[in-house]
């Protein structure tokens, strides 16, 4: 919001984010509180102010005093795991609470506001997804990561890999063909779509990347 619309609102613009400020500040919240498994969230009602980040080239945002927080535990269900979708239904509700309960006494919580530098949570920035996030690292993430990251994000950038297949050699093509189709096979486990394999390979020992674009957990 530019600062000279704010300057033209005397009693100040609220914002409800969903998540405790100043952890989670930015466009994603919800998508990072489930990405990083948090098992405590909450909701924080906060007055915008015009501030510029110290380079003074972008607007700094959710960074406000606060008027007040909702400190709730997140449900734990391993049939029915939370979502961006069902995480957010979850927060509605208290964040509706907490915003009626500010006005009510609007000036009050105006002079009871406190900066959030004096928080005791760190600032952890909350920004929009990219594309190259959904890339699954089988080396370097966790299956309990790449499952978090499908919940928190599959509705928004799609979960995609590349795995590397050897191609043999001719001397060896019968051998290594029956070999490639098992594992062709193999990979067809968890995986909603086909993957793709062009046999036999245009030229000797050329590597194959295959792609996967969804998967079911």
């Amino acid at each position: 919001m530019p600062g000279r619309l704010l300057k033209t609102l005397p009693a100040g613009v609220l914002n409800v984010h969903p998540s405790l400020l100043p952890r989670w500040h930015g466009g994603s919240p919800l998508c990072h509180t489930l990405i990083t498994g948090d098992t405590v969230s909450g909701v924080s009602i906060f007055l915008i102010q015009p501030v510029l980040r110290k380079d003074r080239q972008q607007r700094a945002f959710d960074v406000g005093p606060l008027l007040l927080q909702r400190v709730v535990h997140l449900p734990v269900d391993s049939r029915r795991p939370l979502t961006t979708a069902t995480l957010a239904q979850f927060l509605i509700p208290i964040c509706l609470e907490a915003l009626v309960q500010v006005l009510r006494d609007l000036p009050g919580h105006l002079r009871s506001a406190v900066p959030q530098s004096l928080l005791p949570l760190l600032p952890q920035p909350a920004p929009r997804l990219r594309p190259e996030m959904g890339n699954i690292d089988w080396v370097n993430q966790s299956a309990l990561e790449i499952v978090r990251l499908w919940h928190a994000a599959s509705n928004y950038i799609h979960l995609s890999t590349q795995l590397v297949l050897e191609v043999p050699t001719q001397e060896d093509l019968h051998t290594k063909a029956s070999q490639a189709k098992f594992v062709r096979s193999r990979l067809r486990i968890g995986i909603s779509t086909p993957p793709l394999l062009v046999w036999p390979p245009p030229d000797d020992n050329q590597v194959s990347f295959l792609e996967f674009r969804e998967f079911v957990w």
